[in-house]
């Protein structure tokens, strides 16, 4: 029987087969729940309860409202809703839009059963959550020129602009497939680099160059 510690799931496929198939992959799970299937854009804010933690599978192509756009108003007006976007698309488009809404979770369709539990439980105990099999990974807009000017490194710029947005290093480590050790210290260099000390400066640093 469920009970109330378990993770509840709302599917959001437009795909019948697929959202029944999700349906029927985390049936057997104990500690998973899934408590509502939607098929449009527009059912899925219908459906969203505001006073406990939902994890939204959400289908990157939703009739409708647009699975971004959607997106946008669940993460700015429901705060216990987390949200894994499921894609057949790994390239950096998409996964740069689901960076910048603070989108937790990016599984790819034709990943495993065990791939998605994994996800599932990662975010719902707030770990970012990004399928390794992503074909792209988020990079840098600044040109060589100004690599050279700070002698900063493209990594070294994705971290800054994820740390600009309020990222920790954990996250980061997950978003960008390195260890939390790894992270850190590029942090430590970045800051040599550019002779600041803590994440204020670094951040007024990165918003005055426009990173």
């Amino acid at each position: 029987m469920k009970n109330l510690d378990n993770i509840k799931i709302i599917i959001a496929d437009d795909h019948a087969l697929i959202n029944d198939g999700i349906k029927s992959m985390l049936s057997n799970e104990k500690n998973i729940e899934v408590i509502k299937q939607v098929f449009s854009g527009d059912k899925v804010l219908e459906n969203l309860p505001k006073n406990i933690p939902i994890i939204l599978l959400l289908d990157i192509n939703m009739p409708q409202i647009n699975s971004i756009e959607l997106a946008k108003i669940i993460t700015e007006n429901y705060p216990l809703i987390n949200i894994i976007i499921l894609s057949m698309y790994s390239d950096n488009k998409f996964v740069q839009e689901c960076i910048k809404l603070k989108i937790k979770g990016y599984i790819l369709k034709n990943a495993s059963k065990d791939k998605l539990i994994k996800g599932i439980n990662a975010v719902f105990n707030q770990q970012p959550f990004f399928d390794e099999d992503l074909k792209s990974k988020p990079n840098s807009i600044q040109n060589d020129e100004f690599l050279k000017k700070f002698k900063l490194t493209k990594r070294e710029i994705e971290i800054i602009r994820l740390v600009k947005e309020n990222y920790t290093s954990q996250e980061i480590a997950a978003m960008l497939f390195l260890s939390v050790f790894t992270v850190e210290t590029h942090r430590r260099n970045i800051n040599l680099k550019l002779g600041i000390k803590n994440t204020v400066s670094l951040i007024n640093f990165s918003t005055e160059q426009g990173i």
